[in-house]
């Protein structure tokens, strides 16, 4: 994302756009992941954890698209907070579009079957991030300024 977009004052909708986007991308990596775990008869242990901590993802992703949406836009401290959160979300949303896409580009449409594009160290990886992004979005929920 452009850094002149985070100079601009923050407008509650636009952060409540960005949450819904990410929010979009998550749900479509969750089909996807959830698509290959159905495929085989034993998921492993990784793959289980990254669908979970997907679908943990969206709680607090949820749970601020509402708290925004009852945010006053000329809160100077509701600015502030948001620009360094959509910073967050923006990071997020390229992570699990990029995801997605990998998840998407190793299904098999003629036979209905899913090649797992990840090895267990860069999973392991992802599922450390998903686990970093879970902890940012939950701490923007405690600001008392939303």
């Amino acid at each position: 994302m452009n850094a002149y977009l985070y100079s601009l004052p923050m407008n509650p909708l636009l952060l409540g756009s960005d949450i819904a986007a990410l929010n979009s991308v998550i749900a479509a990596a969750i089909s996807s992941t959830f698509k290959y775990a159905s495929s085989v008869t034993h998921a492993k242990k990784e793959q289980k954890e990254f669908l979970d901590e997907l679908c943990a993802l969206k709680i607090p992703l949820d749970k601020l698209l509402s708290a925004i949406s009852n945010t006053n836009a000329s809160s100077p401290d509701c600015s502030d907070a948001a620009k360094a959160l959509r910073l967050q979300l923006s990071r997020c949303k390229t992570d699990a579009e990029k995801w997605q896409r990998m998840i998407e580009r190793n299904i098999d449409s003629k036979r209905g079957k899913v090649i797992w594009p990840f090895r267990k160290p860069e999973l392991e990886k992802m599922i450390q991030k998903l686990k970093e992004y879970q902890v940012v979005f939950n701490n923007a929920l405690a600001i008392d300024t939303w």
